[in-house]
């Protein structure tokens, strides 16, 4: 009996040892497992991650491209006019000075009768193009901008030379166009942002755009403040007493402050970095679209007041 109850000790001690062997080796499988489901969790989850921030990139850029295309087109109404220049020889029909653009009907040598418009009011009497600078019967050349449709006799003028003395209506073109390029790096940099900022687009990451944004609405800003002391500087005293200008630095007084301030918040760096959006940040970034926007009208008008 005594050597039956060891070898029975020894069998159950041997079968405990078996039974904890395939335990453990279950316990290390299962761990495995769930570190490898846990690994590929988080590798979907950082996959998801950085396209969810390539896409935001991409948006932010697609969004400050437009931003600093689509202003010059608006700001000179020429969305509708060929890239190239054409020259048009003809005699004067009438002339007009009615806002928003002073006019002309030209009749060319074929007879066609033919629209020009001319810069906005003020612009085109800084060329020093007025009601009598031209009357029917005079002799013009154009040169200018024709609509893409063929089918429309309308041309935008860039230069016009009547009776033998020329008018150029644009002769600051290049720092007027990198000027607007400015205020399209501006808005498109800020508003996107600014939208963000105030609950829009949740689904684009804060963190991945707001760098590309500020320091493109930084560019934008430096832009435009140089060639717009430049455009000043041309006829200072004229501005001085526009209403339209007085606005406009006023309001970008205004939003300047608007940004220094948001950019001290602590709570917008944590907003930037990812955390909760504050209410007090979606105000700030509310006054900022708006305030930036007002800044984009009163410059539009200072050409018709």
């Amino acid at each position: 009996m005594p050597v039956q109850r060891v070898l029975g000790h020894r069998r159950t001690d041997a079968l405990s040892a078996v039974t904890v062997g395939y335990s453990t080796r279950w316990d290390d499988m299962a761990i495995i497992a769930a570190a490898s489901a846990t690994e590929n969790t988080m590798h979907v989850a950082m996959t998801d991650n950085r396209l969810n921030r390539r896409r935001a990139l991409q948006l932010a850029v697609g969004g400050v491209l437009a931003g600093a295309s689509l202003p010059a087109r608006a700001h000179h109404g020429w969305s509708w006019a060929e890239d190239a220049q054409t020259e048009l020889k003809g005699t004067v029909r009438s002339v007009s000075m009615a806002p928003p653009h002073p006019s002309l009907q030209v009749a060319a040598a074929d007879g066609v009768l033919w629209q020009i418009d001319l810069a906005n009011p003020n612009q085109t009497d800084r060329a020093g193009f007025t009601a009598t600078s031209a009357k029917p019967g005079d002799a013009i050349v154009v040169l200018g901008n024709r609509h893409m449709d063929k089918t429309k006799m309308l041309m935008k003028a860039v230069r016009i030379t009547v009776a033998g003395k020329t008018y150029d209506l644009y002769p600051d073109l290049l720092v007027n166009a990198a000027h607007i390029v400015g205020v399209g790096l501006v808005m498109g940099g800020i508003l996107p942002l600014d939208l963000r900022l105030a609950g829009f687009f949740r689904g684009v990451p804060i963190a991945a755009i707001a760098p590309f944004l500020s320091r493109s609405a930084a560019i934008g800003v430096v832009l435009a403040i140089a060639t717009g002391l430049w455009l000043f500087s041309v006829k200072p005293a004229e501005y001085l007493v526009n209403a339209a200008f007085l606005w406009k630095m006023a309001l970008l007084a205004f939003a300047l402050a608007n940004v220094a301030l948001q950019h001290r918040s602590r709570r917008y760096r944590l907003a930037l970095a990812g955390g909760a959006l504050h209410p007090g940040v979606r105000l700030v970034a509310c006054c900022s679209a708006v305030l930036w926007l007002a800044v984009l009208v009163a410059g539009r008008w200072i050409g018709f007041l």
